[in-house]
Order: C-alpha cells, then sequence, then structure tokens
C-alpha cells in the first residue's frame, strides 16, 4: 500500500476528508458574474435557443437510360398539341365569321387584285366557268344569224333584234320514234317590225350532256341540236295570227300574261284520233296548252270552225271545246335562262358604253382660251 500510494495513507482523516471535496466538487466550472448577468438578459428577453431538426436522408437518384430521350419526345409532342389546337380554334373562328357575314353584294361579280373578274351566281358561289362580254356577244350573233338566214326562207327580211324565249310542247300523247311528230320546239324572236315563232318539229326531248361545261358550251349543244336533222326538222316561221291575238288580248284581259300564242297544232289522242293543240306562251316562260278533246274536234269540224275560232267561241258563249293543260319546261329552262341573260348583260354594257362615250365627248368641248368652259348638258338615251 505504501509503496502504490505513496504518502496517500499517512493521515487517514485528512486524506477522507480530501476523498469527499473531490466527489461533491462540481463538474463544470461556476459562472462568472458576468456570465450570470449575461444568462438574465437572455432570459429576460424569451430568447431560446435554436432547436436543430435532423435532416431526411435522400438516397441518390438512380439515372435510367433512355429518359432524357423521352422528356424531349414528350415536350414535342406537347408543343404540336397547343400549335393544333390553336390552328384549329383560328379555321373555326374564321368559318364561323364568313357564315355569319354573307349580306355582301357581289353584284354577280368579284374583282381580284390582279384586274380580273371572277364571276358569282346569285347566292355569291363562284363560277367555274366564267364567260366574258366578247364571249357572249359572239355566241348571241352566231344563233342570230343562223335564225336570220332560215327566217328570209320564209319572207322576214328584218333585222333580228332579240331572241325572246325557247319552249317544247309535246305533240302526239304517244310518242313514236322515227316519226318526228313527237314534240314542238319553239324560239320566237323579234324584228324591228314584228314578233315571230320558228317552229322545229323533233323525234326526242334533248337532253343536256352530263359533264360541267360552260353557260356557251350549254347554248352550243342546244343549238346543234336544233340544227341537226337526225334530231329536228324546221317546219314554219310565222308571226301570230289575228285569231292568235284576239286569243292573246282576251287571255290577258282574264289576268294572263300571255306573250305569245302559236298555231294550232294537229295531234294524235291515245284512241288515234286527230285534236287540235293551241300552244300559249307566257312571259314567265311558261306554256299552256289549250286542247281539244275526240267529242269536241268532230263538233269544230262540223261548225266549220278553226281551231282558233272555236276557241275565241268558248271565250265568248262558254261553249267548251278546249281544256287548258300546263306543259313543263324542265329541259330548256336552263337554256331559256342562259339566252335572257346573255342579251340583258350585253344591253347593259351597250348602254353603259353608250354613256361613257358621250360623256366623254362632252367633256372635251371648251372654249379656245382655256379659261371660260361651255355648260353642256349631256342626255344619255339608252337604245
Amino acid at each position: 500500500m505504501k509503496e502504490k500510494f505513496g504518502e496517500f495513507g499517512k493521515n487517514v482523516k485528512s486524506d477522507i476528508k480530501n476523498i469527499e471535496k473531490i466527489i461533491y466538487m462540481p463538474l463544470y466550472r461556476p459562472f462568472s458574474s458576468f456570465e450570470l448577468k449575461k444568462l438574465k438578459k437572455l432570459e429576460k428577453k424569451n430568447k431560446k435557443p435554436k432547436e436543430i431538426k435532423p435532416k431526411e436522408y435522400k438516397p441518390p437518384k438512380k439515372k435510367v437510360k433512355g429518359m432524357g430521350v423521352l422528356k424531349s419526345f414528350t415536350k414535342v409532342l406537347l408543343v404540336f398539341a397547343v400549335y393544333t389546337a390553336c390552328v384549329e380554334f383560328y379555321i373555326n373562328q374564321a368559318n364561323k365569321e364568313q357564315t355569319v357575314t354573307n349580306d355582301f353584294d357581289t353584284e354577280n361579280s368579284i374583282k381580284d387584285e390582279n384586274g380580273n373578274n371572277i364571276e358569282t351566281d346569285e347566292n355569291g358561289q363562284i363560277n367555274p366557268f366564267p364567260v366574258t362580254d366578247e364571249e357572249k356577244q359572239a355566241v348571241i350573233e352566231k344563233i342570230t344569224n343562223s335564225i336570220a338566214q332560215d327566217a328570209q326562207n320564209y319572207g322576214v327580211k328584218d333585222k333580228i333584234v332579240s331572241i325572246d324565249a325557247v319552249s317544247v310542247v309535246q305533240i302526239n300523247q304517244v310518242a313514236t320514234s322515227g316519226t318526228f311528230s313527237n314534240y314542238l320546239y319553239s324560239i320566237r324572236f323579234s324584228t324591228t317590225s314584228n314578233t315571230y315563232d320558228m317552229q322545229f318539229w323533233a323525234d326526242n326531248l334533248f337532253a343536256m350532256s352530263e359533264e360541267e361545261k360552260s353557260d356557251i358550251d350549254k347554248l352550243n349543244e342546244f343549238y346543234n341540236f336544233i340544227l341537226s336533222p337526225d334530231n329536228c326538222a324546221l317546219f314554219n316561221i310565222a308571226p301570230m295570227s289575228e285569231s292568235s291575238i284576239q286569243i292573246k288580248n282576251v287571255l290577258n284581259e282574264r289576268g294572263n300574261n300571255v306573250a305569245f300564242v302559236g298555231e294550232t297544232i294537229w295531234a294524235t289522242a291515245n284512241s288515234g284520233d286527230i285534236i287540235y293543240k293551241i300552244p300559249v306562251y307566257n312571259q314567265d316562260g311558261t306554256t299552256v296548252v289549250w286542247a281539244s278533246t275526240i267529242q269536241s274536234t268532230p263538233q269544230i269540224d262540223a261548225l266549220g270552225l278553226t281551231a282558233e275560232e272555236a276557241l275565241l267561241k268558248q271565250f265568248s258563249d262558254g261553249t267548251e271545246y278546249f281544256s287548258p293543260i300546263n306543259q313543263s319546261q324542265q329541259n330548256v329552262a336552263e337554256i331559256q335562262e342562259i339566252l335572257t341573260e346573255f342579251q340583258t348583260d350585253l344591253s347593259n354594257a351597250k348602254i353603259i358604253n353608250n354613256k361613257t362615250n358621250q360623256q366623254a365627248s362632252a367633256l372635251t368641248l371648251t372654249t379656245g382660251d382655256g379659261k371660260n368652259y361651255v355648260d353642256i348638258n349631256a342626255h344619255f338615251l339608252e337604245e
């Protein structure tokens, strides 16, 4: 013991006291007065020491092969979808505006920036086969000259000023091929002194070919049908007779709007008996045929009356010899419309040209000194 502890065991009591001091000695150094003041100030300010939260552990992300390409492809798809949606929205809005605003006046023509004329119909639809005034003039002159040549053979020497209408009437109630007596095509035209009916007897009805074509080609196709000896034969060219003029006047007095009354047609009924047909052509392009019956026809003959005289007698005393029958004009209605449109357009263009020339000549008349102008009242005459 002595060797191990040295002087430690000499005075046991004192050593025990020293050991107790060591045991009860505080583990840390006591605060100084300065430090105690600092602690009290912190307590007054209610300052607390910061709480340190433990950080959450996050494992490192693993890289997946092809993820970069997939992200790029996804971005491209997203951009394309947004672009497509925007384009579709724009187109829908543009179409909506076009359909709502459809009240503009095209005057049957739209002028583009290059100065060309684009023909449109009454609904504003573009005509795929536009026709110029020069082309209209050429086809009208061709048909007019052809009519004039045939008219001279029937004693018509006056100049033709207009082609008034085209109509078709069924002659026999039962069509028989090879007879040229099934249908009657009528072309009415006016000269400087009178109106005439040009009659063609036909075996078959005219039917426009189905391929798309211009109005010029449609007129040519119809007139080629009329002039072909395989389809039609010229029967007569004549003005209204005195009896026909009286029939026209009576019908108009009764509220009709008759343009021309044609010559009587001898037709065949289903029974094979002869009946009379008087074609009446109205201003609106419709046709009414006044037809006798197999019973009334012998009565008319027994009285020694013509068909026109018998119809006038019916108008006066009510004796019924004839019945009116409305005839369809479907296969020539379009030809009639084209003829009317072309001639109206050419007439309007001629009036405008006359006005322009008259105005230009009037504006060039001035006095010699160049200061005193002559007041001119120009009168524009429409032909």
